[in-house]
Order: C-alpha cells, then sequence, then structure tokens
C-alpha cells in the first residue's frame, strides 16, 4: 500500500528547457549555444545543484570559453532569474494539492540552494511538501542512492510504501535499486493514471 508519494521539480511539477530561459534572459545574445554547451547543460551546472561549487567561481571558469564581453553580469543574470521563467505544470500542482489531502507529500530535486528558495516563495503550494530533499543542501544529487536513502531515513519512509515520480528513467531505476516505487513523469494524466495503478 502506497503511503507516500514524493515529487521531482523540474519537468514534473515546472517545465525546464534551457533555450527558453536563454531566450528570456538574453534575447540579444549571440552566445546562447556557447551558455549552452559550457555552462546549462555543462557538468558546471550540475557541480551548482550539488551545491559545491560557488557562483563567484563561475567567471574564472567560462571566461576561457564563453567570449561575451558581459559573461560576468549574465551569468549572475541566469543563475538570478532563470526561475522566474520555469513554466508551471498547473494539471501537476493541482494533483500535488489534490493528493496532499490524503497522502504526505514529498520533494526530491537537483536543485540549486538560493533559487529553490526564490521558487517557493513565488509558488507556495511548495511549502505544503512535508519533506523537501534539495541537492544543494546535502551536496547529494539523484541518481546517487545516498539521497535516496537520506530521504528514507530523514522522514522515516518505508521504501516499499513509497513513490517517486521523476521525468528522469535513470533517476526513477535508481529509486527502484533503494525499494522504492517509481513512476517515470510523461505527464499529469499519465502520472495520475499510474499512481491509480498502484491503488493511490
Amino acid at each position: 500500500m502506497i503511503k507516500n508519494i514524493v515529487f521531482d521539480i523540474g519537468n514534473v511539477l515546472f517545465g525546464y528547457t534551457p533555450n527558453h530561459i536563454l531566450n528570456q534572459l538574453l534575447p540579444e545574445s549571440k552566445y546562447h549555444e556557447e551558455y549552452l554547451e559550457h555552462f546549462i547543460n555543462h557538468q558546471i551546472w550540475q557541480d551548482l545543484d550539488r551545491g559545491i561549487i560557488n557562483e563567484n567561481a563561475l567567471i574564472d571558469m567560462l571566461e576561457t570559453k564563453i567570449p561575451d564581453p558581459n559573461l560576468e553580469d549574465n551569468l549572475q543574470l541566469i543563475t538570478d532569474n532563470f526561475i522566474y521563467h520555469l513554466h508551471l505544470i498547473n494539471e501537476s500542482r493541482v494533483l500535488f494539492l489534490n493528493l496532499k489531502k490524503r497522502y504526505p507529500i514529498y520533494l526530491l530535486s537537483n536543485f540549486q540552494a538560493v533559487p529553490f528558495s526564490k521558487l517557493r516563495e513565488i509558488h507556495p503550494f511548495l511549502y505544503q511538501a512535508d519533506g523537501t530533499i534539495i541537492s544543494a543542501h546535502h551536496h547529494l544529487m539523484k541518481p546517487e542512492p545516498e539521497i535516496y536513502q537520506l530521504l528514507l531515513n530523514r522522514y522515516n519512509l518505508n521504501p516499499e510504501e513509497t513513490v517517486f515520480t521523476d521525468d528522469l528513467e535513470a533517476n526513477i531505476e535508481a529509486a527502484k535499486k533503494e525499494g522504492i516505487h517509481g513512476i517515470v513523469f510523461k505527464s499529469p494524466d499519465q502520472l495520475k493514471d499510474d499512481l491509480i495503478a498502484l491503488g493511490v
């Protein structure tokens, strides 16, 4: 029997599209490809999510890779403001809130610390989660087994009574290895159907 439901954030509750973010934040820039290749889609972004590098170090890491004369200002602009250009998937929010009436709800996400705090201020329904594990707070990342164990141990969850939904199959497979039920998210309707199939 499922007693606990765990949501990822990016591409489950909020659409995350790097090209859209750059088009919104740097509409006049000709360096979008460089920002994607060397920053947003790069290990550097993952390290920000893990919370192991400081934003102040970005300029030194990227000044030889992105020949933007406004590099420092634009890096700050992206890290400070990308969360304002995540698209709320309203059907997922409705499902989250409806499930919250009957089940404890948790968040488990690879996310940067300060942006997550801002996101929660903009979308206060996230405060209704009964527990939250954000990668940058713990220097752990999905699909590492330790982050799932942290979730289970911190909130005293039985993995056999817990289901996790994430848009990445690798993250779901890792959760299953820890005994957690997993659903690869494709759409709110599909998630609802898969939860019903699990008896939710």
